[in-house]
């Protein structure tokens, strides 16, 4: 079992951070570009949404996410200080704040769209995360009677 204790993810990602996106475009073939983009143009984003980043590494998705629909309101949160410090310069229209996906610091129903790209993966209690996440996302009726 793969050890997703927080100290150890943030440290992990703090020394990875000057070499992340480096090796994500080598990795990726710099394919991981196109799968965002395409993502989150699939959302629709409304314009003048509040939008959260969430585990949001070096900003990619909040940099795509502005560019598709600029009027958006953008937050990033990541733990990784050196992640964030890349992230501000990436996306310099987004609101970017060290925290844990454990406890936003945000109040009840505030977002109406959430990103997330693999940040689930390195969370340890991803019950708590999905809760978060869930408590301030926007709540929608997603069925309409007809």
């Amino acid at each position: 079992m793969v050890n997703k204790s927080p100290k150890k993810i943030k440290r992990m990602f703090n020394e990875i951070a000057p070499r992340y996106d480096f090796w994500n475009n080598i990795i990726s073939f710099a394919s991981h570009n196109i799968i965002k983009k395409a993502a989150i143009k699939s959302l629709a984003i409304k314009p003048n949404s509040k939008v959260l980043d969430l585990c949001s590494g070096s900003g990619d998705l909040s940099r795509i996410a502005k560019k598709i629909e600029p009027t958006i309101e953008s937050f990033g949160l990541d733990f990784s200080e050196k992640m964030i410090a890349i992230a501000r310069k990436k996306a310099p229209g987004t609101i970017f704040s060290i925290g844990s996906a454990l406890s936003l610091d945000y109040s009840d129903s505030c977002f109406d769209y959430i990103l997330m790209g693999f940040g689930l993966r390195n969370i340890e209690d991803r019950k708590k995360a999905l809760e978060e996440v869930f408590r301030v996302l926007k709540k929608r009726r997603i069925f309409s009677s007809s």
